[in-house]
């Protein structure tokens, strides 16, 4: 199962899907990020 995401995370990919993806109705989106990345900026 995959782990519940913190609230900045989630916060950080609500923000780039609504501003920056296009999407058409009854489309869906997955966004992932790894433990690799550079942590976000606060």
């Amino acid at each position: 199962m995959a782990e519940i995401p913190s609230k900045p995370a989630h916060d950080a990919s609500r923000n780039i899907a609504t501003k920056y993806l296009i999407f058409r109705p009854r489309e869906n989106a997955v966004i992932e990020s790894g433990g690799h990345t550079r942590p976000m900026a606060m």
